[in-house]
């Protein structure tokens, strides 16, 4: 202390002195620190590249994953849309080191090269690995070797070659995996099963509807973002991603297939601009076939959904619903009311005359004939007849009869269909009610008539069509979905009967007789509806239909057809009883032909094979040697692949040999069952008929004009 005074400072002062000598010592070593920050990360380098440099290249991320999406199943469980990995095929071109690299370079690009032989060329991809190998180390060293995917079987063949195999100094093979959407079917039923698309004005169909069920539950995972937005995963998932649940419809894609070749046959042999099939199971409301084609300049594409978004003047197939509002109304018997069409015109205005498609009309027939022969004059007076003084009363029968609104549909964009009511505005008190009753003035969906159609094949209860069964999440199902009826007639009981009675009539002896078949009955309505242009209807341009249902005994299915503005060397051949009705019969003759519960074949006992008779069996070579090891028979199939007949006698004597080579123009089909027989025959381009169940015992051949015909006798 004396010091300190003697020397003239005081103890505050010597404190401030170390505190300015202290605090400049922190700065020094601030500095130094933060000059020593500075050059590691801009001047000091790690493998080639500053740690700036590293730090943009390569940063830690936390990134969405998205959940696998469920799968959609056909009515038999076959898998209609899947989610399978894809890669994107790429290289770190640094990551090896120089002798490896020049030890493999070129038998790698050669091996890659003759794998995809449509990409680059074996010495293009080494030169554009080695020149992006020698650039500067700011520059990117990732690169595709390939604009597309590949498959988990490729993948695995990649995986075999130089840089992707496991190797000492190689390495720098990357797969980055793209979850894609699978259609084992292919295009089959394409917009119906759907897209999904992260813009929502982009999903369709099934998997647009569905997606709630379908989409799961994303998960979040910390990656580490590289060049060219590579992400590389680190760690565990931080929220593991939950699958979406699968959807279970009710298509059959045997009866899809069915419908498909019907409407492309037609649609491109008629030129016509687009077609629609529906198929549906009467009591349930099943949609079993769905299909959808336009016609692009003869390339057809499943691009719009007819079936539910096309509404349109339905044109003939309306008449049923006159036919019914008025046998309610009138409580008629439609063959003894009668009606006088004249000469097959009738005259609304002075401007407007309602006509018959034949120029000298039908006369006085019965109202049942009416709608057989598609008398636009009769429909009109019947309904004149009963509504004319109150229109209001036959829209209340077309509420009735549910032909306004949607169907009910569990899928996303179905129009509704739109008909007059007298209270509207645009309702004309002359015109509007002959119209409508005939099927003009108004905007109906195809489906929306079936419906209809399908509520008369029901006896009179109507189904709402559905498209989805149930929906599962492993082997928990998590929704169901129940038929739905109404639980009350949309006409009496006497009324829906005579409506059958008619439109059997339509079949057998008026616009649609042409599809008759001897084997099970049809009934039905053709439609026929002119098409409006800029100026109003076109001449030469219509809307063909036919709507309908089998067998009359006891409908199994309802079906529509729907053909827009077919082309053809007369106005006659473009009618719906010429343009829809074959097709509707060409999925209907499959359909019987494919669904065995059709036919009402009398149950036939087994016989007991007798001692030492010959058992004689034909078939496929697989399928016959799964039988002969069930039955333990010393001798069995040794070809495979092969259609082959086997005489069996007991089980130790048996003789198979090879048959129906590729030569033979009409396979004997004799032994098989009716699968291996339809196959064959088919195949051959015959059309096949048969009768009874069991084994084939018999085949008979005949022309029917172009058509070959087989009918097959089993039992």
């Amino acid at each position: 202390m004396s010091k300190a005074i003697k020397g003239g400072k005081s103890n505050k002062q010597i404190l401030i002195l170390r505190a300015y000598l202290v605090t400049g010592m922190m700065a020094v070593l601030g500095l130094a620190v933060f000059v020593k920050l500075i050059g590691i990360q801009y001047f000091d380098k790690y493998d080639g590249k500053t740690w700036k440099e590293r730090a943009e290249a390569s940063k830690e991320r936390e990134i969405k994953i998205p959940a696998l999406r469920g799968n959609i199943y056909s009515s038999d469980s076959s898998v209609l849309a899947t989610s399978l990995p894809f890669y994107h095929v790429g290289m770190d071109v640094k990551t090896a080191d120089s002798s490896y690299f020049e030890a493999h370079i070129k038998a790698f690009c050669a091996s890659f090269a003759a794998q995809y032989p449509d990409g680059k060329s074996a010495a293009t991809l080494e030169r554009e690995i080695r020149s992006k190998r020698k650039r500067s180390a700011k520059s990117s060293r990732y690169m595709r070797l390939i604009p597309g995917t590949v498959n988990h079987f490729e993948r695995e063949q990649i995986k075999k070659l130089p840089f992707f195999a496991s190797a000492k100094g190689g390495g720098g093979g990357v797969f980055e995996t793209v979850p894609l959407r699978y259609k084992p079917f292919g295009q089959m039923a394409s917009r119906t099963i759907g897209t999904h698309s992260a813009e929502k004005s982009k999903s369709v169909g099934i998997e647009a509807s569905f997606n709630t069920f379908l989409a799961g539950k994303g998960g979040t995972q910390l990656v580490e973002v590289a060049e060219k937005n590579m992400k590389i995963p680190i760690g565990d998932f931080i929220e593991r991603p939950v699958p979406g649940m699968d959807v279970y419809t009710t298509l059959d894609m045997n009866i899809q297939d069915f419908a498909e070749t019907a409407l492309k046959k037609a649609v491109l042999n008629f030129n016509a601009d687009n077609g629609c099939v529906v198929v549906m199971e009467v009591s349930t409301g099943e949609i079993k076939a769905l299909v959808n084609f336009t016609n692009d300049n003869g390339v057809l594409k499943d691009i719009f959904n007819y079936a539910l978004q096309n509404a349109s003047d339905p044109g003939s197939t309306f008449k049923l619903a006159t036919l019914m509002a008025a046998t309610e109304e009138g409580n008629f018997n439609i063959n003894q009311e009668m009606v006088n069409t004249g000469s097959g015109k009738y005259r609304l205005t002075r401007n407007i005359t309602i006509s018959d498609v034949r120029n000298f009309g039908y006369g006085t027939i019965s109202a049942k004939k009416v709608l057989e022969v598609s008398s636009n004059v009769g429909t009109v007076l019947l309904a004149q007849k009963y509504f004319g003084k109150n229109p209001s009363k036959y829209s209340e029968y077309l509420d009735r009869f549910q032909l306004r609104g949607q169907t009910g549909i569990p899928m996303e964009g179905e129009v509704a269909s739109q008909i007059k009511k007298p209270s509207d505005k645009n309702w004309n008190k002359v015109i509007s009610l002959p119209f409508i009753s005939h099927g003009y003035e108004m905007k109906v969906t195809p489906l929306k008539m079936l419906t209809f159609y399908n509520a008369v094949a029901n006896n009179g209860f109507m189904v709402r069509p559905m498209l989805v069964r149930k929906i599962r999440s492993n082997q928990e199902i998590v929704e169901e979905y129940k038929p739905q009826v109404s639980k009350e007639r949309i006409a009496s009981e006497s009324t829906i009967r005579q409506m059958k009675e008619a439109l059997a009539g339509v079949v057998a002896n008026g616009t649609a007789h042409k599809i008759n078949s001897p084997y099970y009955s049809i009934a039905g309505k053709t439609g026929t509806a002119q098409l409006n242009g800029p100026k109003g209807p076109e001449e030469g341009k219509y809307h063909a239909s036919f709507a309908g249902f089998f067998p009359l005994d006891k409908p199994k299915y309802s079906m529509i057809i729907s053909i827009n503005n077919p082309k053809g060397y007369s106005l006659s051949s473009l009618y719906g009883g010429s343009v829809s009705a074959p097709v509707f019969k060409e999925i209907a003759d499959r359909i019987y032909l494919y669904d065995v519960s059709l036919h009402n074949s009398p149950a036939i006992k087994p016989q007991k094979q007798t001692e030492g008779e010959s058992l004689y069996l034909a078939g496929y070579s697989n399928d016959l040697n799964a039988i002969a090891s069930e039955l333990k028979l010393a001798r069995q199939p040794t070809v495979e692949n092969q259609w082959i007949t086997g005489k069996i006698k007991g089980r130790e004597s048996s003789v198979w040999q090879k048959k129906y080579p590729a030569e033979i123009r009409l396979p004997d089909v004799s032994g098989m069952n009716l699968r291996d027989a339809l196959f064959l025959l088919e195949n051959k381009g015959y059309k096949v008929l048969f009768q009874g169940s069991g084994k084939v015992v018999s085949q008979d051949y005949r022309e029917n004009g172009a058509l070959k015909e087989v009918l097959l006798t089993l039992k």
